[in-house]
């Protein structure tokens, strides 16, 4: 999606970010559409329209954030956590 350049976190967030709008994956504000999402505290909350990420539209995106049709954009940040090395 990004390629495999080495890259800071800020960076990776910032290209993942640009994908993501080339996409149109990024929901709109009002569209009605929600996601529940686990807090690192472990509760739980609710995304709502243009916090919500569709990864469902598309395929690379869908395998990196673990085939899931819907992610928040708060759980972004966890998710490239896993997938960095050190």
């Amino acid at each position: 999606m990004i390629g495999s350049k080495s890259r800071e976190r800020t960076q990776i967030t910032k290209a993942l970010w640009k994908y993501i709008e080339k996409k149109g994956l990024k929901g709109e504000t009002g569209d009605g559409v929600t996601c529940k999402y686990k807090t690192k505290a472990g509760k739980w909350n609710t995304s709502k329209g243009g916090q919500v990420i569709h990864a469902g539209e598309d395929d690379l995106f869908y395998e990196f954030v673990g085939e899931r049709d819907k992610i928040s954009m708060m759980e972004l940040a966890g998710l490239i956590e896993q997938h960095i090395e050190a």
